[in-house]
């Protein structure tokens, strides 16, 4: 999974493959993230592309990249 999270200066980009992740899945992991993170969805090469910018500086960025991967995993099994 380590080649879907790219960490960076800024903040974090993920790939979610639209083949497995649900749609409405990844919408609702983009609203809860949007109260401490800058977010940013696109759809790139068949997968939704999440840019994580947080607001508050000291953040550890790949561990939030993976939180909201378990956040996305979270919504589906309710869904």
């Amino acid at each position: 999974m380590s080649n879907n999270i790219a960490v960076n200066r800024e903040g974090v980009t993920l790939k979610l493959n639209k083949d497995i992740y649900l749609k409405k899945a990844v919408l609702l992991a983009c609203e809860a993230f949007g109260e401490g993170c800058w977010v940013n969805l696109s759809i790139q090469d068949g997968a939704y592309r999440v840019v994580l910018t947080p607001k508050q500086r000291g953040l550890n960025l790949e561990k939030l990249g993976y939180e909201f991967f378990n956040y996305v995993l979270g919504i589906m099994q309710n869904v």
